[in-house]
């Protein structure tokens, strides 16, 4: 997938204020953490992953430490290794919507389509108010020329999200010169 402004979700997205609820009781907003959201957000996923692999190292199930450590690594277009970290994560915590949209994302890049897909619409039902985890979804079709799942999602999140319309219309016109019409 490529890495614009559509693909790539923001260190922001990925970090406090994400439809993952509120932090663990491990301190989810420690320094180190902040240092891998500053990483990321600067453009720099080589030493987010390094910060998050120290954090995993001792809390193993720090919800954030997983999300960002998934999102460092889909930006190295890591998919493999971020597998196992992103079905921990929802293991751990099947109620949070950012983990089934990372393990979505990693999945169909990895070529497991279907799944990935299905993980990508299990984020948008616990998260249905989430922009984020239907542009995930709709960007993914855009990029996989999964034309048909593309034109059924996207009238939904034209109706869930008016704030978005520009945006989502946008995505529409490439999607039409890309996929096709409606």
């Amino acid at each position: 997938m490529a890495q614009d402004e559509d693909t790539a979700r923001s260190a922001d997205a990925a970090g406090a204020d994400d439809a993952a609820g509120d932090d663990d009781a491990t301190g989810g907003d420690d320094a180190a953490l902040a240092d891998a959201r500053r990483a990321l957000a600067a453009g720099v996923p080589a030493e987010a992953e390094r910060i998050l692999r120290a954090v995993l190292a001792t809390r193993p199930d720090e919800r954030e430490a997983l999300h960002l450590c998934g999102f460092a690594l889909y930006l190295l277009d890591r998919s493999a290794e971020a597998e196992p970290l992103c079905r921990r994560a929802v293991a751990l915590y099947p109620d949070d919507a950012y983990g089934w949209s990372g393990l979505g994302l990693h999945l169909v890049r990895l070529g497991q389509g279907d799944e990935g897909f299905r993980a990508l619409e299990r984020a948008m039902e616990l998260a249905p108010d989430w922009l984020d985890g239907y542009w995930d979804y709709l960007v993914t079709c855009l990029d996989r020329n999964e034309r048909a799942r593309f034109w059924r999602m996207h009238p939904v999140a034209l109706a869930r999200f008016p704030g978005a319309r520009a945006r989502l219309a946008a995505l529409a016109v490439r999607a039409r010169a890309v996929l096709g019409g409606e």
